[in-house]
């Protein structure tokens, strides 16, 4: 029987949880699903030991792109969490695209595919899936529009991201050239969480579009709990992004908490995973470990082990792979309560739901915490739909369902 042939697309083959979803799905689809052949098209390519990982484009783009914001962006902090699509790579004619029956898009953004590119692969008649990761391909161009409701009408009057704000603003422009040049029923659309599905289906973009709610997927083998022997009078604190400094993952605040924490009888002791600047750690009252960017999933199931809790003080999550990788890992999380954490996550049974999002709010968590973390209890919570099997199981009937 002749195998079904997917082509993931993705910005990059290792940086960020787009990445690391993609990637995830590839090897699920290769462990569980026989008849199935992935591969997968990046504009970044790191991980040279990927035999059907390709490059292309030009990280040029990239460039091009972010000094074409510049003119428009409100501060530096929004330079990354707003893309224009303005410049990208016409990827239609790859050999990859025209030998594949599914094309699967990822996250797109930075200088990968601009708007022109996508709606010139919409025209070549595959069947396109696309996993939205954030908000990005629904709004005017942020990827998290955070209190903002704009998109479910018409972008415009930026006031979040842009320098000008106005009705015919940037924002506006990129929604309008989103409205005219995508045909959005050649797009089936994958919502990683019900928060994502939700504003889905009020988008002016795609509420009436295709859509399946399918949840990313994470390695059980790898990321479960370890004998790992704690040390007693310590309470190990972990905290973990790819961009530790991103203003948008909530480190300033979790720095303010942290710095305001005390126990009676036990020391803190800070671990952080990710890139940071040990300059912003001057002002910090406890230890701290600093872990250094993460690459393998082997080293990260052993940090959330070492750890007694893991802190997500994001306000803005599509899905939150670190919770769920923690909580498989059997630690307790204290997260706000946004994207699919909710669902993983049961307040004060496997963790702590910050409903608002402030300083003591996250002190009132930890305070929950030091009093009751032996009774937190993982035992309770079924985390079976985000296994290898059951994810790849889920995507194929989809592709099938499409084909």
């Amino acid at each position: 029987m002749k195998p079904l042939k997917v082509l993931m697309v993705n910005t990059s083959d290792s940086q960020g949880g787009a990445a690391i979803a993609c990637r995830r799905l590839i090897e699920a689809f290769e462990e569980y699903q026989n008849g199935v052949e992935v591969s997968l098209l990046v504009l970044h390519k790191t991980q040279e030991n990927k035999p059907k990982a390709f490059k292309t484009g030009r990280y040029l783009n990239f460039l091009l792109e972010k000094i074409h914001f510049l003119f428009y962006e409100k501060s530096k902090k929004e330079r990354f969490a707003f893309s224009t699509a303005k410049f990208g790579t016409d990827i239609s004619k790859h050999p990859l695209v025209l030998e594949a029956d599914i094309i699967h898009l990822h996250w797109i953004n930075q200088g990968f595919l601009s708007l022109k590119n996508i709606e010139n692969l919409l025209s070549q008649g595959k069947k396109v899936f696309w996993t939205f990761h954030d908000m990005w391909p629904m709004t005017g161009g942020c990827h998290h529009s955070y209190e903002c409701l704009n998109y479910i009408h018409s972008c415009g009057n930026c006031e979040a991201f842009l320098r000008k704000p106005a009705a015919n603003d940037l924002s506006n422009v990129i929604l309008t050239k989103k409205l005219n040049w995508l045909d959005r029923d050649k797009i089936n659309v994958i919502s990683p969480s019900f928060w994502m599905e939700q504003r889905i289906k009020k988008s002016s973009l795609f509420k009436e579009s295709p859509y399946t709610r399918i949840p990313n997927t994470v390695n059980g083998k790898v990321f479960k709990p370890q004998n790992i022997k704690k040390e007693t009078g310590v309470i190990r604190i972990l905290f973990a992004a790819v961009s530790i400094e991103n203003y948008f993952k909530g480190f300033q605040l979790f720095m303010r908490v942290v710095s305001e924490l005390k126990h009676p009888n036990k020391e803190i002791i800070i671990m952080i995973a990710g890139k940071v600047s040990e300059e912003n750690l001057s002002s910090l009252p406890h230890k701290y470990e600093l872990l250094g960017v993460i690459n393998s999933e082997i080293e990260m199931s052993a940090a959330y082990n070492k750890a007694d809790v893991f802190v997500s003080a994001s306000k803005s999550e599509s899905f939150s792979y670190t919770c769920l990788e923690a909580a498989l890992c059997g630690t307790p999380v204290i997260a706000y309560e946004t994207g699919e954490i909710p669902v993983f996550i049961k307040h004060k049974s496997n963790g702590f739901l910050v409903k608002d999002y402030s300083d003591n709010a996250f002190l009132d968590a930890f305070n929950w915490f030091f009093n009751n973390n032996s009774s937190t209890d993982n035992n309770k919570i079924n985390l079976d739909e985000y296994t290898y099997e059951s994810v790849s199981k889920q995507t194929l009937k989809a592709y099938k369902n499409a084909v």
